[in-house]
């Protein structure tokens, strides 16, 4: 089982390990295209969105692949994961004030200093959200897609992997959720680079930095700890 103090060391140090393969996550483009790490919100709107891409520095020896899987950690500032990050409904999770609000795809709709190497010929997105996953102000989102079968990788290039948005439904007014205003600590947990039915190649380093921040919830990075990763199987299971 990971410890979120190593995943947050690691975190810190990120800036040290530039060009080094790894997983990326910034606000807005991929980290080599000006991504950045900071996103404030008036919370004054229910329209428009918050983009954040996932990227990753391929290893030495990547070939044939055909699967890309993220795991995304969000950490509130509050004791509680605010209603305004209970972001979707699942299985034995269900009325959640802003179902619906967190998606995911692997169009790279104009993000730059990073290579696509799904060329509109995957299929995926989000495969849950859990709220209040592993303590009440933590959540987790599992991405993940497929390809029939992509071009081999070129070492320490960073690549795009998914594009993620949380829209601002029900942030005002009649019916709003409470909780836009609270810092939020995101971070890329890990990446996983397939080629079914080989076991993955997983990628947990942070190349240059895998964290974001929303609403300057700093704070709220140090000192947690993620439930244990799923197992190989059982993510590759819900892309079936």
């Amino acid at each position: 089982m990971k410890q979120w103090l190593l995943l947050f060391a690691a975190m810190l140090v990120s800036s040290t390990t530039a060009n080094a393969a790894g997983v990326n996550l910034a606000w807005d483009n991929c980290l080599g295209g000006g991504g950045v790490a900071h996103k404030t919100f008036a919370c004054n709107s229910n329209s428009g969105i918050s983009a954040f891409v996932v990227s990753f520095r391929a290893p030495a020896g990547l070939g044939s692949w055909d699967q890309i899987y993220a795991e995304i950690l969000f950490q509130s500032a509050a004791t509680t994961l605010p209603d305004w990050w209970r972001l979707r409904n699942e299985t034995g999770q269900t009325g959640q004030c802003r179902n619906g609000s967190v998606g995911a795809n692997t169009l790279i709709a104009g993000a730059t200093g990073c290579v696509d190497p799904w060329n509109n010929l995957s299929a995926g997105g989000v495969g849950y959200y859990l709220a209040g996953d592993g303590a009440p102000n933590r959540a987790r989102l599992l991405l993940g897609a497929g390809i029939p079968a992509g071009d081999p990788l070129i070492e320490e290039t960073e690549y795009f992997a998914y594009r993620g948005f949380i829209n601002n439904a029900k942030t005002v007014g009649l019916g709003s959720c409470a909780g836009c205003s609270e810092g939020m600590c995101i971070v890329a947990n890990w990446v996983e680079i397939a080629d079914s039915p080989a076991p993955p190649l997983h990628l947990s380093a942070p190349a240059e930095q895998n964290f974001i921040v929303w609403q300057g919830g700093d704070a709220a990075c140090p000192g947690a700890t993620p439930r244990r990763n799923e197992t190989w199987g059982s993510i590759k299971s819900l892309y079936r």
